[in-house]
């Protein structure tokens, strides 16, 4: 045990940030959001739905989209139901935020 690999496909509950967790997801399907490894696709969608995610982080990931992509490709009816609650908790959180990019004082 010389090295370690900086990035683990079994990180199992250590939490990862919402980029690596992107990255983790492509890895686990396809360019048209067909599941390819479900065992990545079920764990990154587990720690999604434990992570107290910001509205920057989901504007600058675009994690909505790609979620809710997954969830209407896939056939699997617990995955799918599972991405459909993931979107609708983060949805209420981009409603009760300010609103995206535009009113007159943004002060961003």
């Amino acid at each position: 045990l010389l090295h370690l690999p900086i990035i683990s496909s079994h990180s199992g509950s250590m939490f990862q940030n919402p980029l690596q967790l992107r990255e983790k997801l492509f890895q686990g399907i396809d360019g048209d959001y067909n599941v390819v490894d479900m065992g990545i696709v079920s764990e990154v969608i587990g720690e999604l739905e434990n992570y107290h995610i910001t509205r920057e982080a989901l504007e600058t990931t675009r994690l909505g989209k790609h979620i809710n992509e997954l969830r209407r490709k896939s056939s699997d009816k617990l995955l799918a139901n599972r991405a459909k609650n993931l979107v609708k908790k983060w949805r209420t959180l981009l409603e009760t935020g300010p609103p995206p990019g535009g009113g007159g004082n943004n002060n961003n």
